[in-house]
């Protein structure tokens, strides 16, 4: 439920432009203002919030930045069997120079509204026919303002592909104090992945990758990069056999939602 993750290099991300640079240029900023937070007596923390659809890259990205700062990462799954008692220790232990990465929060719990309330809003796992109490949300909240009262300069990442279950009293400022939407890969990172996995001076896959562009955007159900870099690894040693079954693999994954405009296209 807490543990290091290997780092990730941060040349591996394909990302939309400006979203790395700009919370790079936020976090090292916030570095640079210990002296600023204790003179104010603000509580010298700083938590992110990573939403969007699932498989665009949220905890990869946390990974990848941990690593460019040269930080420890922990990572606190909220989707696994946890209690109020074990997510504060978990959280308390965190070394200083670390980043925290609470993953898919929205597993644990969603608005107030339908929980029955903070005090009662309960994370539940069945077993043995049984449901047993976990996390509560008020535990998940005072363990969190733990953190948040300590000076250690902790970075706090939460990740969740639904940000409209979160309850707003999880998300407030303070807490967290930047949101960043993660979105489906746009033309640029179609390329990205595709360049990663074959040689783009290579002239026999010349205007393959424009064509797998082509194919990727004329697909009706919004894909992943996880999802492309599936089909691509299947494929890693021919682009060309990539894209002829580009269709196919993503009529898969989709079911008969899944059409491509016009013919396929033929070589």
């Amino acid at each position: 439920m807490g543990y290091p993750k290997k780092k990730r290099p941060i040349e591996s991300l394909i990302l939309q432009d400006k979203i790395l640079p700009g919370l790079l240029q936020d976090i090292r900023s916030f570095l640079k203002m210990e002296n600023w937070y204790v003179e104010k007596g603000i509580p010298y923390r700083r938590g992110y919030l990573l939403h969007g659809p699932p498989g665009c890259g949220k905890s990869s990205l946390v990974k990848a930045i941990s690593g460019e700062l040269g930080y420890n990462i922990c990572v606190v799954s909220l989707s696994q069997r946890i209690t109020d008692d074990s997510v504060t220790q978990l959280l308390n232990q965190a070394p200083g120079k670390c980043v925290i990465l609470l993953e898919d929060i929205d597993a644990a719990f969603g608005s107030r509204e339908e929980k029955g309330g903070m005090g009662e809003s309960k994370s539940n796992i069945a077993f043995g026919g049984q449901s047993e109490s976990l996390l509560t949300f008020r535990g998940l909240l005072n363990a969190l303002d733990g953190v948040a009262s300590s000076d250690d300069g902790q970075i706090v990442f939460f990740t969740t592909n639904y940000p409209e279950r979160l309850d707003p009293a999880l998300i407030r400022p303070g807490r967290v104090d930047l949101k960043v939407r993660i979105d489906y890969p746009d033309d640029a990172q179609v390329g990205g992945m595709f360049d990663k996995f074959y040689d783009a001076n290579d002239e026999k896959w010349e205007g393959v990758k424009e064509k797998f562009i082509q194919v990727v955007r004329g697909v009706k159900v919004k894909v992943s990069l996880a999802m492309i870099q599936g089909l691509l690894f299947l494929y890693r040693d021919d682009p060309r056999e990539a894209l002829e079954k580009a269709e196919e693999y993503f009529e898969e994954q989709f079911g008969n939602e899944t059409k491509l405009p016009g013919e396929k296209l033929k070589f």
